[in-house]
């Protein structure tokens, strides 16, 4: 079976304009596809009123078809406002890519729901250095890496992440 890739794909995979990291994010969101096994993780940086996506770098572990999606995500993604992202689709990428194979669609739901997550990371950040829980962003990462903010945000998945499900907040709260 040959994959026909239309020509932004391969612009887009072959030249890679936003991959790497951003150090000064507000939000990150990463989301993987346990069937064909690609991982993205969308880093942003808000512009100074929050209003719109400043910056956008992604790091992926995936095919062509996932790199080059990752690519259009954060490149749309630089400039506009939170609202256009909260509607952002995973059509509009494969469409502006200029399709996709047949299968390889699913690339494109990683990393708009990654980019999604992470302005959500990023908008929620600013509320509560804004609100006085947090100094900056930097500190709300790490306070919610540590776990502070369980009474906020408890942890419920699958499991899959290692870490035990809670069903609410932490004893005591």
């Amino acid at each position: 079976m040959t994959l026909e890739y239309s020509p932004e794909v391969l612009a887009r995979f072959s030249d890679p304009q936003h991959c790497g990291d951003l150090p000064e994010a507000d939000g990150l969101g990463e989301v993987g596809d346990q069937g064909c096994g690609d991982r993205v993780r969308v880093m942003v940086r808000l512009t100074e009123d929050g209003a719109a996506v400043a910056r956008a770098r992604y790091r992926i572990y995936g095919c062509p078809a996932a790199i080059a999606c990752a690519e259009m995500t954060c490149a749309q993604a630089e400039g506009m406002f939170v609202e256009e992202i909260a509607m952002l689709t995973e059509r509009d990428i494969v469409t502006l890519l200029g399709g996709l194979p047949a299968g390889k669609e699913h690339c494109s739901a990683i990393s708009v729901r990654a980019l999604q997550g992470a302005v959500a990371q990023a908008l929620t950040a600013l509320l509560f250095v804004r609100g006085g829980l947090a100094a900056d962003a930097a500190e709300f990462q790490a306070k919610l890496a540590r776990g502070d903010f369980r009474e906020y945000f408890p942890h419920a998945c699958d499991g899959s992440c290692g870490r035990p499900a809670e069903s609410g907040p932490p004893a005591g709260k």
